[in-house]
């Protein structure tokens, strides 16, 4: 699933033109990346067109122009971790216009005065430097921003687990794959021989065979 990093603050504070910034620049890194735009107004076809009065199939469906392809999801309980599989599958990161009330990584784009109580997840300020106790970007320090999203996608990568039971995969959750990963990490350091673990961690655990 690709890392959800969202740029947010208020309306016409600038958040367009630093996301068409940062994805430039990540792509320049490298990475396979996306945008969306959060809003909250209806997207989808009206129920009075024919594309609308078949959304209670819940199927995906598009509309297939000479510029390009629209694709619709008609699901009102699509959760971020569906919405991310379904849409941007193989992407490394989606860059998120908007979203301040989603539960995602976010950069603020504003004074961290101006943060609203009820927004969670602002790791850092895109503004005029100021003496707040929070990571500061300032206009010309864009690269600065895409480096420090290129290093947080790398960091949840690097806490991603897939667990096997025979050749069964188990599903993990995000929570539970970090705490795995952190302290598996944290003992196999402890180990003569182990300086890196920048190839990932292969580990099996044999059966027990029947005496």
């Amino acid at each position: 699933m690709p890392l959800l990093f969202s740029i947010a603050g208020f309306k016409n504070s600038g958040k367009t033109t630093l996301c068409w910034k940062i994805l430039s620049l990540l792509k320049e890194k490298g990475l396979d990346v996306a945008y969306v735009k959060h809003t909250h107004e209806k997207v989808l076809s009206p129920d009075n067109t024919d594309t609308g009065k078949r959304s209670d199939l819940c199927l995906p469906r598009g509309l297939w122009g000479s510029d390009g392809l629209i694709m619709e999801f008609g699901d009102k309980d699509l959760d971020r971790k569906k919405a991310l599989s379904l849409a941007f599958k193989g992407k490394d990161i989606v860059i998120m216009e908007g979203g301040k009330n989603m539960g995602c990584p976010k950069i603020w784009v504003g004074s961290p005065t101006d943060i609203p109580l009820h927004v969670r997840g602002v790791l850092a300020c895109y503004c005029s430097r100021t003496e707040e106790d929070l990571l500061t970007f300032t206009p010309g320090e864009e690269d600065e921003i895409a480096s420090y999203i290129y290093k947080f996608w790398q960091r949840s990568e690097g806490n991603r687990i897939e667990l096997y039971i025979g050749n069964k995969r188990i599903p993990v959750k995000e929570f539970v794959s970090d705490f795995l990963a952190r302290g598996l990490r944290g003992m196999l350091s402890a180990l003569h021989g182990v300086s890196s673990f920048d190839s990932g961690i292969s580990l099996f655990i044999k059966s027990k065979k029947n005496n």
